[in-house]
Parts: C-alpha cells; structure tokens; sequence
C-alpha cells in the first residue's frame, strides 16, 4: 500500500509542475512554484500533528482513513478543472508530445537541463543527508534528548519549509527581474551559502545557536526548489515538460540521497572505528569535536561540504550556457 501512495506521489510530482507552467507565464513560475512547494512542509505539519490527534483517540487505522479525506475531496474538485492548452503561455505556442526517442535526444542535447540535473542532484546529494541524519545528530553527538530533539527539528522545519521557498521565488522574480539567469544566480549563491550554516552545526553545541543554524541551512535549501522546479518546464519544448521533471526527479534520487544518506553512515563507522590517519582525526576532532559522539557530525560535514561546492560550480556553468 505504501508503494503504491508513491506511485501515484511520483506521478503527481512529475506532472504538477507541467500543469503550472501551462497555468503560469515564464517570469511568474518561481512564484507559482514556491506556492506549489511551500504544501509539502504544511501538509506534513499538518498531517503528522493530525494524525497524532486521530490516532490517539480512535488509533492508527482510523487515522490513515480520515487524513486521507480530504485529499479523495481535492481529487474530485481538480477533476473537474478545465484541462490548460499545452505552451498556450510560450512564444513557441501549443505543443504535442514527440516520440520518446525525440524527447532523449532533446534532453540530451540540452545543455542548460543537464546542467540543472547534475545543480540539483549535488544539491539533493547534501540536503537529504541532512534532514536524514540530523536529528540522530542532535541526539547522539549534541547530546539533546530524543524528544526535545525531535520537537525542536520540527518546529525549525515548518516555518523554514513556508519561508525558504517564498524567499527564493522573491529574491529571483522581484529582486533579479525573473527569468533564466535569475533562477541560476539564486541556485548558485545559496547552494554555496549552506556551507556556512552546515559548520555551525558541526561547530555549535548551545541549543539556542544551534537550532539557528539549522533553521537557516534548511531556509537556504528550500530557497532553490521551487526555482529548479520552473527551470526544469521553461528550458525544455512544452511537449515535453513532464517528462523532463520525471527525469530530473529520478536523477537526483538515484544519483543524490540514494547515495548520500548511507555513505554518511559508512564515513561515520570509519571515523569511528580510527581507519583514518591520527593528524587528520585530531585536526576533525579539535575544529569540530562538540559532544561525546562526534563521528556522525564529522561524517556529514565530510560527505555533504563537496557537494555544496560542486553544486554551486555547475548552477553557475548552466548560468553561462545557452540552450
């Protein structure tokens, strides 16, 4: 049953941002996809906190069965929308979608989206981890226990999931006028700029700056989302948007987290176990070393810091491309 919920999340998620850049012109879809994201965080909110409260009185059963009303509710109403015209919002006007065999040679062939492929895999390749391995973090290497960890994550991740997403789309639509280059430049910078949050983390052990830290590593995460979402339908021919963000998914869970989130584990049982030179484990141990257990935080830090950088470097070089 859960496989198939993510069949049918898999296929929302490819085919929602088609439908919004068919709904949206060019230099408004970062917008529309900040709106479109800032959901996921809410509704988890929601839904966790919902479900608690359902569970608690009526048990797990009955809640799966009521949280999951409103959206058979949604489903009915949106099936009833008027379905918009392919690329009736582009200069190049109503698409239809080629042969598959067309569709890889287009995407191939496409610079700039191979660019924002690899951009975004870097970048889900470190946020991921983060929000995997996190809470274990504050757990066992800042010695914060399990509850108050746990707590305190989600209410720095709710209002960081509504005001990274939003801010991103403003800084890239009002402040850089929109478009390409816009939602490059804003990719790039804050890729990079997660490094500074990341070694505060690593560094901090004060609850109150530490949980700073974390909110504005997730903020600046959430800034480039919806920005890579609009991306991903405006650099390709409107036939074929939704499978351009099938394949982007894909690629960076294949390529990303399903990389990143065990080898942290595998880093964090090297550092433990003492499999690494005795100058380097005390450099790592005297600039990051906060709590009794320190191996997982240096383990994240070493894994996910490259990735920053390589994100960024190639945001910026899908930034000097033309299509």
């Amino acid at each position: 049953m859960r496989g198939a919920v993510g069949v049918g999340e898999a296929s929302y998620m490819s085919n929602a941002p088609n439908l919004i850049a068919d709904l949206a012109p060019a230099e408004r879809r970062g917008s529309a996809m900040a709106f479109f994201y800032v959901a996921s965080p809410v509704g988890a909110a929601v839904g966790v906190w919902l479900a608690g409260l359902l569970a608690s009185h009526w048990g797990w059963r009955a809640a799966c069965w009521i949280v999951g009303v409103p959206g058979i509710l949604v489903a009915f109403i949106v099936w009833r929308f008027r379905e918009p015209v392919r690329g009736g919002l582009d200069q190049s006007g109503p698409a239809t979608a080629p042969a598959l065999r067309s569709v890889a040679h287009e995407l191939l062939a496409n610079r700039v989206f191979l660019f924002l492929v690899f951009g975004y895999t870097a970048q889900i390749f470190l946020q991921n981890a983060v929000e995997f391995w996190l809470p274990t973090v504050l757990q066992r290497d800042k010695a914060i226990p399990l509850v108050q960890a746990n707590t305190l994550y989600a209410q720095v991740l709710l209002p960081a999931g509504i005001i990274g997403p939003l801010a991103g789309s403003f800084f890239a639509d009002r402040i850089l006028k929109g478009g390409e280059r816009a939602y490059f430049k804003v990719c790039a910078v804050t890729t990079f700029l997660t490094l500074a949050p990341l070694l505060a983390i690593a560094a901090l052990r004060s609850l109150v700056p530490l949980y700073t830290a974390v909110f504005f590593q997730f903020i600046l995460a959430y800034m480039s989302t919806p920005l890579v979402l609009a991306l991903a339908v405006t650099v390709v021919s409107p036939g074929i948007r939704s499978t351009a963000t099938a394949v982007l998914l894909t690629t960076v869970h294949l390529l990303g987290d399903a990389i990143s989130q065990p080898l942290v584990g595998k880093v964090s049982t090297v550092f433990e176990t003492g499999a690494i030179p005795a100058n380097l484990a005390r450099f790592l141990s005297g600039a990051f070393h906060t709590g009794a257990d320190a191996h997982l935080t240096l383990a994240l830090l070493v894994v996910i810091a490259p990735a920053a950088v390589v994100g960024g470097f190639v945001y910026l070089a899908g930034l000097r491309r033309e299509k």
